[in-house]
Formats: structure tokens, C-alpha cells, sequence
């Protein structure tokens, strides 16, 4: 932590953004060690990729319908009491998932469902939390809120899943109580935070507010190339993330533990290029960045892929996690920069039902050619076409990276 309060010195000046940064951070980490046990669970137990990557795809699914609702929320209604409620809902449902697997009556439709209802409850709080977040700190300082906001999300992916390997041992219930008592530190910060008078409410209907938030994005260059770019990686390159106990276990035949060793290769890399984004894109500019991040987003998800030895899968997904979080942390950090303070939840919201839509509807797609014709020649002709698309759009649009850092059309 250390390192990256030097790295970003003047977001975590902010008392507030500090609180609210740890508590979320804490909470991922529970995060992360349930996902790596539902994971191992649910390939242990059925032995395929389509079904992992469909409970893992349940997670986001639900934002393509709720993400714009919980956006709009978001800006109607006082951010603390609305994050309250729906982290209680949370912590509900990780409590009864970890009630079933301590009485042994844990089944694959039980925690597709658990999974569901817990994609429901993500997709009205995201939009919030980047929002509450966001609010917290000044304008110029935004980028920086939103890739430290990323940061402690790998950072968490590093932890979580190597608390949770030697829990795992003892049971997967462990993993799953330490997630749900996870969510007091949540429940904690929002308690001791103020929320800024001018980002409580909106006095707009929903559905107002709802088409407020499309035209927002719509009309702005820079914010339409960043949603666009997010879905393209989020439907051809983000199902690795679903897919590491399959590939872990399944083609490289490796053990339970070995699969969490692996989402932590991908949180390093990403932790390491999130130190250096913020100084990268003052200095060469936001869009600079971004573009290549995803230029070599589809060259790592290839490498990675048809690693020949855990040992370079373990060295590939370090790179991948770099370049990943390099791409979709951009563009969201576009989204949140572009959009005026009342706006960024319905904008932030928007961005969740992009990188859903495309998750949910890649892991399943990838899942089941994966086991048809090997995940690894699915997954890297999907890395191709990712990379092939982008060129394609790059040179019919030559403004879609650049929109990203041109002047905003009206003042915050």
C-alpha cells in the first residue's frame, strides 16, 4: 500500500477517498476468495469450460438490464444510505453461500443462482462506488482516483486468492465466511464518510435520467470510443479471467492451488502497470496509453494461451493482467473524466452494461467452442479477431483513440 500511496500521493491525501479505498479493498479481497472457490467448485465438479464460464458470466449478466438503473439511482438518492443497503444485500447473499457449503449442500444450480442474485446486487452498487469515489477528489486528480480504484482491485486479486489457497484445504465455506465478514469493512467506511452536497441527488424521474446519461455518452466522441473499445475486449479478451481454473486444471492439469497462483500472476501485472499509468498518460497523453495497452492486448492473450509450461502461462498472465487493466482502466477513466459530476454514476453505469454485455456473452461463447474444438485455438483466434477489428476500426476512424483527450464541450 505503501507503494502506491507514493504513486498517486495526491488522491490518497484525501481522507475520505482513503476510507472509502480500504474498506473497498478489504471487501475485494473476500471478493476474490470466493471467486477462485466458485471457480475450483464448479470445475471440479462438472469438468468443463462452458459451465464454468456460464456461473462466472451469471456475475455480470444482470448489469446489461440493471446497470443503467443502478446509475440512475445512484445520482437520485444519497450515495451512502444507497451503497448501505445494497452492500447488506451482498453480505446476505455471501452468507447464505457460505451456509451452504459448511452443510454440504452446495450444488452447481445452487450457486449459478447465489451467483445471479450477486450480479444483480454488483451491478446497482458499481456504478456508485466508482462514482462515490470519483467525488471525492478534484477534477484534475479523476484519472488518478479511477486507476487507484483499480489498483486495490488487483491488488486484491493478489491477496485473496492466496489467503484463499490454504483455506481452500479445510473446505470452501472458509473462504466463503471470511468474504461475507469482509463486507463490515465496507459497511465501516461508509459509516465515517461525507458524501458532497452537490453529488447527493438528482431531482430528475428515473427514466429521465436514465436517457440523461445515454446522451451524455452518445454525444461525446471520446466517451463512445471508450465504451466501444471496453465491449470489443470485454467480449474476446476477458473470459480468460472465468477460464483460469479450466485452464489451470483441465489443460495444463495442475493442482487447485496452482489456479490461484495464477489469478495472482494476473494481479501483479496489473498492479504494475497501474503504478505507472497516471505518469504515462500526463506525460504522452491518456489516449497514447490506451491504444497501447490494446495493441498488445491481443499479442499477451495469444502468448498466454498456447503457453507451452505453467511456468510461462504463470510469466504470460502477468503481461496479460498489465495490458488488460491498461485497456479497460483507460477507458473507464475516460468515462468518469468526460463525464460532469452529476452525470459520472449513469455514465459509470453505462460502462458496467458495455463490459457486462460483453463478458456475459463472451465466457459462454469461448466455454463451449473451447470444449468443441480446445480452448486454447478458440481463445487465441478470438485474441486475432480482437486485434484485427481494432485495426480495422483504427483506420476507417482515425479519431478513435485521440476523442479520448479532446477539450470537454462544456465545463464541469
Amino acid at each position: 500500500m505503501d507503494a502506491l500511496r507514493r504513486a498517486f500521493p495526491k488522491v490518497m491525501r484525501h481522507r475520505f477517498y482513503r476510507l472509502s479505498w480500504t474498506g473497498v479493498f478489504l471487501s475485494n479481497i473476500g471478493t476474490w476468495m470466493e471467486t477462485l472457490g466458485v471457480g475450483i467448485y464448479v470445475t471440479r465438479e462438472t469438468g468443463q469450460a462452458k459451465w464454468t464460464a456460464t456461473v462466472a458470466a451469471l456475475l455480470f449478466l444482470p448489469a446489461i438490464v440493471l446497470g443503467p438503473i443502478g446509475g440512475a439511482l445512484a445520482d437520485r438518492f444519497d450515495r451512502r444510505k444507497y451503497l448501505g443497503i445494497v452492500t447488506g444485500v451482498q453480505m446476505t447473499l455471501a452468507t447464505l453461500l457460505t451456509v451452504l457449503a459448511f452443510t454440504h449442500r452446495l450444488s452447481v444450480p445452487l450457486v449459478a443462482g447465489v451467483m445471479a442474485l450477486t450480479g444483480c446486487a454488483q451491478s446497482l452498487i458499481n456504478p456508485a462506488f466508482t462514482a462515490l469515489l470519483v467525488d471525492f477528489v478534484p477534477a484534475d486528480e479523476v484519472v488518478g482516483a479511477v486507476n487507484l480504484n483499480s489498483a486495490q482491485f488487483n491488488l486484491a486479486r493478489i491477496v485473496g486468492p492466496a489467503l484463499a489457497a490454504p483455506l481452500i484445504v479445510f473446505g470452501l465455506g472458509w473462504a466463503f465466511l471470511l468474504n461475507a465478514v469482509s463486507f463490515l469493512a465496507v459497511m465501516a467506511a461508509l459509516f465515517r464518510v461525507e458524501v458532497p452536497h452537490e453529488a447527493k441527488v438528482t431531482h430528475q424521474p428515473l427514466w429521465s435520467g436514465m436517457k440523461a446519461g445515454l446522451r451524455a455518452a452518445r454525444t461525446d466522441h471520446g466517451i463512445r470510443s471508450a465504451l466501444c473499445i471496453s465491449f470489443l475486449a470485454s467480449f474476446f479478451i476477458s473470459p480468460f479471467i472465468a477460464l483460469v481454473p479450466v485452464f489451470a486444471m483441465k489443460v495444463l492439469h495442475r493442482s487447485e492451488a496452482a489456479t490461484s497462483w495464477l489469478i495472482v500472476a494476473q494481479g501483479l501485472g496489473a498492479i504494475a502497470l497501474a503504478l505507472c499509468v497516471v505518469p504515462l498518460s500526463e506525460r504522452y497523453g491518456r489516449h497514447r496509453v490506451v491504444a497501447l495497452a490494446c495493441a498488445l492486448l491481443g499479442p499477451a492473450c495469444i502468448s498466454y494461451w498456447v503457453s507451452p509450461t505453467y511456468g510461462f502461462a504463470l510469466v504470460m498472465l502477468m503481461w496479460l493482467g498489465a495490458m488488460h487493466l491498461g485497456t479497460v482502466t483507460g477507458c473507464n477513466s475516460v468515462c468518469q473524466s468526460r463525464a460532469r459530476r452529476g452525470m459520472r454514476a449513469r455514465v459509470g453505469s453505462l460502462f458496467s452494461m458495455v463490459v457486462a454485455a460483453g463478458y456475459a456473452t463472451g465466457c459462454p461463447v469461448l466455454g463451449i467452442l473451447g470444449d468443441r474444438f480446445g480452448l486454447r485455438l478458440v481463445a487465441s483466434l478470438g485474441a486475432l479477431l480482437f486485434l484485427t477489428v481494432l485495426c480495422v476500426w483504427r483506420a476507417l476512424r482515425p479519431k478513435l483513440f485521440t476523442a479520448m483527450d479532446e477539450p470537454l464541450r462544456t465545463a464541469e
